[in-house]
């Protein structure tokens, strides 16, 4: 049995709500609320089951799959060269793959340690061709924030300039 409740309507909600001591105002603001959060928390899990992609280890390929489909894959036999990809404080941040043909294959990681990757990694050594892994790539990751207030304090400095040229003359 279904019974439908109103937050407007007398005895409804309201009337519910009141006994616990809210007014009508805050019985309307914890309807909406609920409702809200109960539609943010499905549109949550809807777009973290639909982005769903997954590293394939097999004895015949490595490959990535989205929503189920093949995005790519390597087959071992194909595979020239492999190597790590970290950041220069030696957080791990993806695997590089290097076929016969020249193309290279990214496999970008997101997580909390590298430890949980560590499988993967057991993977590929275990399956790649002997002495295919390459030493580790470092890059330098710069912040967005340095980068922009570098480039806010050389505007400054070349606006102080422009001014006390603009004034020197006079």
């Amino acid at each position: 049995m279904f019974v439908t409740i109103e937050a407007r309507a007398p005895g409804g909600l309201g009337r519910l709500l009141s006994l616990r001591g809210l007014g009508q105002g805050q019985a309307e603001e914890v309807v909406y609320l609920a409702v809200v959060g109960s539609l943010a928390m499905a549109l949550l899990v809807i777009s973290v089951r639909s982005s769903r992609t997954e590293v394939i280890v097999s004895d015949q390929c490595l490959g990535l799959q989205h929503r189920g489909k093949w995005v790519w894959a390597i087959s071992w036999d194909n595979l020239a060269a492999w190597q790590r990809e970290a950041s220069l404080q030696g957080t791990l941040l993806g695997l590089v793959l290097y076929d016969k043909d020249g193309k290279t294959y990214r496999v970008g990681l997101y997580a909390l340690t590298d430890e949980d990757y560590e499988p993967l990694v057991e993977g590929i050594r275990r399956r790649a061709p002997e002495g295919s892994e390459r030493p580790e790539a470092g890059f330098i990751r710069i912040n967005c924030v340095t980068c922009l207030l570098i480039v806010v304090f050389i505007v400054l400095i070349a606006v102080m300039i422009a001014v006390w040229l603009w004034y020197l003359p006079r």
